[in-house]
């Protein structure tokens, strides 16, 4: 099974992007990638709670977890303060064992060369599917 791991845009030209960081279950994430996912959190923090629609969202988002009042306050530091025992704890039960599927959509001879260590691939021209065929 594969732990999954970056920024997955939407984009058919990068699509492949979120999948250039992704490690076996059982080896876990790498300290690089959990230091960068510790700063990118902290630093876009600030701009999540900017104008009143987004600060009302999150106000909703603590009511509805039932996060501490002073949330706002400590949201940066419980961040920093993660470790990575704590996320390997927290793959190892919460992420499924089994193989998962990922569909990759665009320009299939830029993305595979990128994809394929990563086990087998399945290539399929979209043009080709029956779109009336049942679910």
């Amino acid at each position: 099974m594969i732990v999954l791991v970056g920024d997955f845009d939407t984009r058919s030209c990068s699509s492949y992007a979120g999948f250039t960081n992704a490690y076996p279950r059982e080896e876990g994430v790498k300290g690089s990638e959990i230091r960068s996912a510790k700063q990118y959190l902290s630093g876009i923090f600030p701009l999540s709670i900017e104008g009143p629609r987004a600060l009302a969202n999150q106000w909703a988002g603590i009511e509805l977890f039932g996060l501490p009042k002073n949330y706002f306050e400590i949201y940066r530091d419980q961040v920093k303060g993660v470790s990575e025992d704590e996320i390997s704890r927290v793959i190892q039960d919460h992420i499924p064992g089994e193989i998962w599927l990922a569909v990759v959509l665009g320009k299939a001879d830029d993305i595979i060369p990128r994809i394929e260590r990563l086990g087998p691939i399945e290539r399929h021209d979209f043009r080709t599917l029956d779109r009336k065929a049942s679910p």
